[in-house]
């Protein structure tokens, strides 16, 4: 489970509060960010054309709210579907079914 600030900041949990040296929020990815994150990412796998059509990548950053951990999550599942379907490319129907698939 995430703690949320006010949540650790009950008497409960002064304890673990004071031993948390650094509190720090990430934000997500901005669209451009998301964009070059999947190009860096399908290059170190070996993968030169892009496999994320826009309609796709603009659903993936929608439902992940540019979330790294969820950018990993629903893209996998969204390329996983498409090898399933025997799909070349990422659409945006794919990426919604792994969304759904992946419970974001």
């Amino acid at each position: 489970p995430t703690f949320a600030a006010p949540t650790l900041s009950l008497q409960l949990h002064e304890a673990l509060r004071q031993r948390i040296a650094v509190q720090y929020h990430l934000e997500g990815l901005t669209r451009q960010e998301l964009d070059a994150y999947l190009a860096y990412q399908l290059k170190a796998a070996g993968i030169s054309q892009p496999l994320f059509d826009d309609t796709a990548t603009q659903a993936l950053y929608q439902a992940s709210k540019g979330i790294v951990r969820k950018v990993n999550k629903l893209a996998r599942t969204a390329l996983q579907l498409a090898a399933e379907r025997k799909s070349a490319e990422v659409h945006e129907a794919i990426l919604l079914d792994a969304a759904t698939e992946a419970l974001l």
